[in-house]
């Protein structure tokens, strides 16, 4: 969170002719678009590059500038929830409207709801301390299933939204595998961070074996994990497709 100190990493890195810029966060991009001009880079953790200055699409970008984005399987989400509830017409989530992400999660998860008849409802957030009356606001709109969307303040949302969503026994869906695993999520559809990692090193090896940046686009982590947990389903009434079931990476029972 330092960002003096991270410009002087920067500025070490250029004096030091470093051969390639490893980079694992949106801020650290942020700083590299604007600093690095000739040092090939190669970004990962991201999710929407295109709102660092990295570039103007996954496919016209600076041209020491390539990585691996980490924004969410709207459209896996989208398939699941029409799995899970085919019934459902419509879906809550929060944002935080002073976070560019969140924004562009919020609508990118409405985007990809519309294609199957489903509207979103989000609610804005603007400070932590919100959070948990507008878990119990949300919730006490009755949507049919709440689907959360991925921010920096949003992260901390899984328990208040966990109690909010069992007290009206609304399903709660997730973008991050440990809100099933450890919170109040049925279902979480999330990219997977691990093979992210592997993706970012397979740029980096293509680089150091003479490609050029500019001539790799932007690529979306190659593999997504779907996890369920049982216990959280049944508490508020879910019952859960076999097909689910089968094809899910992680099934957990309390």
């Amino acid at each position: 969170g330092d960002s003096a100190a991270l410009n002087a990493m920067l500025d070490a890195a250029i004096d030091n002719r470093a051969d390639l810029i490893l980079l694992t966060s949106t801020t650290g991009l942020q700083a590299a678009a604007r600093k690095i001009k000739t040092i090939p880079v190669v970004f990962g953790n991201v999710a929407n590059p295109i709102l660092t200055g990295a570039g103007k699409s996954f496919q016209d970008h600076l041209p020491n500038i390539t990585g691996v984005s980490t924004m969410a399987d709207y459209e896996g989400m989208a398939h699941a929830i029409r799995e899970c509830m085919p019934n459902a017409k419509r879906v809550g989530t929060l944002f935080a409207p002073a976070e560019l992400n969140s924004v562009f999660n919020k609508d990118a998860l409405a985007a990809s709801l519309k294609t199957i008849g489903v509207e979103l409802f989000a609610l804005p957030v603007a400070t932590p301390t919100e959070l948990s009356d507008a878990a119990m606001s949300l919730a006490a709109a009755h949507p049919d299933l709440i689907c959360q969307t991925v921010g920096n303040m949003l992260d901390s949302a899984s328990t208040p939204l966990a109690v909010a969503a069992r007290k009206e026994s609304i399903p709660l869906f997730a973008f991050l595998s440990h809100w099933a695993e450890k919170g109040g999520a049925a279902v979480a559809v999330a990219r997977d961070f691990e093979e992210a990692g592997y993706d970012m090193a397979g740029l980096a090896i293509r680089i150091l074996n003479g490609e050029r940046p500019a001539d790799i686009p932007f690529q979306v982590v190659s593999r997504s994990r779907l996890t369920i947990n049982r216990t959280n389903a049944a508490q508020c009434g879910l019952i859960l497709p076999a097909s689910l079931v089968k094809r899910a990476d992680v099934v957990l029972e309390k």
